[in-house]
């Protein structure tokens, strides 16, 4: 009899195929994942603030007056620098065995190395007191120098856990002021009241690392050099002009959000 009525039932449902299916779960957006589902580092765009030391200059000038030229030999100085980034991150392109990244929200997965290229626009302002010793070291210049720095550098970045290391660089332009040049030695300080500048082209290398401190927000430390490809000023009827491409060198700390 249960026999009877269990087969009775069984008769009396609908096939399997007449049930349908339960609906596909739509992919949350980007924008409202929750940190535990964003498993990874964002890519994209970006923007940067940074600031820093403007520690070490390198290069050689001549003094130049309407009667005597001599060479002068580049003193390092300590300065400031601050700036700001502007640039562009693609999601893990030349990807190969081991490489990962999230094709829908473009965010890299930390567990895999992943090459990242990127390219960025940079803008920064230094200053530093500008010095340079005579032969001898009995003559020494003296000026106060502020520089304008543009470049568009391509970097080659790595996912490697929670850090990002970058290197690169590119080509750019400079606008450097230089004021109240000194001459001094044997006892005398000459001073010419006054100013120059000259837009000069620049290249940039530099080299990095960013640490994540959430999915979109990380923290970086970096050194650059900049060239200034020759220079050239002239305050009071004297020229100071280099004689051969000169540097700065800085050191870097800011923070960056990826959109």
């Amino acid at each position: 009899m249960v026999a009877l009525v269990g087969t009775a039932l069984a008769d009396s449902m609908p096939p399997a195929a007449a049930f349908p299916p339960p609906p596909a779960s739509a992919p949350t957006p980007r924008f409202l994942k929750s940190s535990a589902e964003a498993e990874g580092y964002a890519t994209g765009f970006e923007v940067a603030g940074f600031g820093g030391l403007d520690f070490a200059q390198n290069g050689g000038w001549d003094r130049q007056t309407n009667i005597t030229s001599a060479p002068y030999g580049s003193k390092s100085d300590t300065g400031w620098m601050e700036g700001v980034k502007l640039g562009y991150t693609w999601p893990g392109l030349f990807k190969g065995p081991g490489f990962s990244s999230d094709p829908v929200s473009g965010a890299v997965d930390g567990r895999h190395f992943t090459l990242l290229p990127s390219l960025e626009f940079e803008f920064f302002a230094f200053n530093h007191e500008q010095e340079g010793l005579g032969r001898g070291n009995v003559f020494a210049t003296s000026a106060d120098l502020t520089g304008y720095v543009f470049t568009l550098n391509p970097l080659m970045r790595a996912q490697i856990g929670i850090f990002r290391p970058y290197i690169g660089g590119g080509p750019g332009g400079a606008y450097l002021e230089r004021d109240n040049p000194r001459l001094i030695g044997l006892g005398h300080v000459s001073q010419a009241n006054g100013s120059d500048s000259d837009l000069v082209m620049a290249l940039q290398f530099e080299a990095g690392v960013d640490v994540f401190v959430t999915r979109n927000v990380s923290l970086f430390g970096e050194y650059k050099v900049v060239d200034f490809l020759y220079p050239s000023f002239n305050t009071g009827g004297v020229t100071y002009k280099s004689n051969q491409v000169v540097s700065d060198e800085f050191v870097t700390l800011g923070v960056r959000y990826h959109f």
